[in-house]
Parts: structure tokens; C-alpha cells; sequence
């Protein structure tokens, strides 16, 4: 995420929190903002917004291409993946500018009768028909089977869902080089997609956007030493995390998170 140049109203922060796993840096989230085609039927499809749990996409592609790495788009390189998911690529038209990274969804395969899949949004698929998938050999073998001459194209449904992390708050993960000159940071397992991120320094409200780049630049002005963020998710629950150093590298715990 990187502040806009235009100031907002200062953040009032309560005593009120929430939970989330996003990216927020100069690209993109989450991510990390947390992831993870000719659609015959699609319900509930909203593109360029972040996604709410619940959204489905129905009978779209799914690929394993080897397009999809952890790390990606979406540069959770400073992020340690949780044990218990996958990770996946989504296609550009949802997640081309960081939308969905570091949200999870749950994928299904139409046919057969194996179980699905719950991944985190790593990247965005640049080739992708809108609403598909591509995804790790590890996952799409889940789904899929890993019998001789399978084919490497196939149908799947999906839908948002909140992480099933293990981890008990989110973390907020300043990247490498970050200081209140270059702001760079990582929300790390929020169970929700997040919609947005503030900060309040010296007195000053910015409101943070996802961005194109890789590192945020304040043109105006520089940060204060110690700054409050603030993260809001899809459910319009937020949490605040205060007195947070713009460039120390130490992962930093959320009090709580949007649950």
C-alpha cells in the first residue's frame, strides 16, 4: 500500500479491533491486500474490489502451468507459508492490481469426487481467461489425481472463504528496506481479505492504496519515527496496531484481528 499525497481526516483510534492476512506494499498484500476465462456461470462477481467471503465463481478454468509461486505478484517473500494450505494464482481481471492477495479460497473440482482445496492468493495469472485458476503441481494433483496423461486443463468452482490459520493474530511485517522515507509492509494472516489501510503519524491521516510498484515512496510528508496503522477488512471489522517503527524488521502482533 502507498499513502496517496492528499491528506484525510486524522484516524481516531478506539480501543475497537479486528483480524487479517494481507499485503500492503507498493504493488500490490498482502498481501499482501493476507490470496489466490470465458465464464459459463459466475455468481457474485465484482472485479478491481477486494473480496468479501462468500463470493463464488462457478465452472471456470483451472491450470496447472507452474505460474503460480509462492512468493509472486503479490511478494510474500518475507512471509512463511502456513503448513496446512496451498497457495494460487488468480487471474489478472480479479487480481491484477493485488485485490485478492493474501485471501484464501476454497477450490473444487466439477468432476470426480475428490474433496476441495482451501489456498492463499499469491500472484495473479497474466494469461489467465477471467476468473480462472492456475495453480502448483501439488495442489492441482489434490484436485485432480496424478495419473499418466492427465490433462492439465480442467473445470473448477471457487469461493472466498476466511483462512483457517493457526496462528492467533495477524502480524504486520515491515519489508526489506522500509523506513518512514520508503514505506513497504506486509499484513500477514488476517482470516479476512482486507479492504483497506490507514495510517496516523504526528497527528496526520493517510489513507493507504494498494499499488503498481515495488516500493512506496512519501513524497510529502515523511512518516514520524513511530506511526498507527490501522486495517480494515471486507466484514467492516478493523483492528489498530499502534506505535509501529516504519523500518524495523521485526514482525509485529495485531492485538486481535477481524474474527
Amino acid at each position: 500500500f502507498t499513502p496517496f499525497a492528499k491528506k484525510i481526516t486524522p484516524l481516531i483510534c478506539s480501543n475497537r479491533v479486528g483480524r487479517f492476512q494481507i499485503m500492503w506494499n507498493s504493488i500490490p498484500l498482502a498481501v499482501y491486500f493476507s490470496v489466490l476465462s470465458a465464464m459459463l456461470i459466475v455468481s457474485t462477481r465484482a472485479t478491481g474490489v477486494a473480496p468479501k467471503t462468500g463470493q463464488k465463481f462457478t465452472n471456470v478454468q483451472g491450470t496447472y502451468w507452474n505460474g503460480a509461486t509462492f512468493a509472486g505478484s503479490c511478494l510474500l517473500q518475507s512471509y512463511q507459508q502456513p503448513h496446512n494450505l496451498e497457495y494460487v494464482a488468480v487471474a489478472k481481471d480479479l487480481n491484477g492490481k493485488a485485490q485478492y492477495c493474501g485471501a484464501c479460497i476454497r477450490v473444487t473440482p466439477l468432476d470426480g469426487n475428490r474433496p476441495p482445496v482451501v489456498a492463499v492468493v499469491s500472484s495473479y495469472c497474466a494469461n489467465c481467461p477471467p476468473g480462472a485458476l492456475d495453480m502448483p503441481q501439488t495442489m492441482y494433483d489434490r484436485l485432480m489425481g496424478d495419473a499418466p496423461k492427465r490433462p492439465g486443463v480442467d473445470r473448477f468452482s471457487w469461493e472466498v472463504v476466511a483462512c483457517p490459520f493457526q496462528r492467533e493474530k495477524p502480524k504486520i511485517i515491515n519489508k526489506d528496506g522500509a523506513s518512514k522515507f520508503h514505506l513497504s509492509m506486509l499484513i500477514a494472516d488476517s482470516s479476512f481479505p482486507i479492504d483497506s489501510v490507514s495510517i496516523q503519524s504526528g497527528g496526520n491521516g493517510f489513507q493507504l492504496k494498494r499499488p503498481t510498484t515495488i516500493v512506496g515512496k512519501f513524497q510529502q510528508p515523511v512518516l514520524a519515527n513511530r506511526v498507527n496503522v490501522k486495517v480494515t477488512c471486507t466484514n467492516s471489522r478493523s483492528f489498530i496496531v499502534n506505535n509501529v517503527d516504519p523500518s524495523s524488521q521485526t514482525p509485529i502482533d495485531a492485538p486481535a484481528g477481524c474474527s
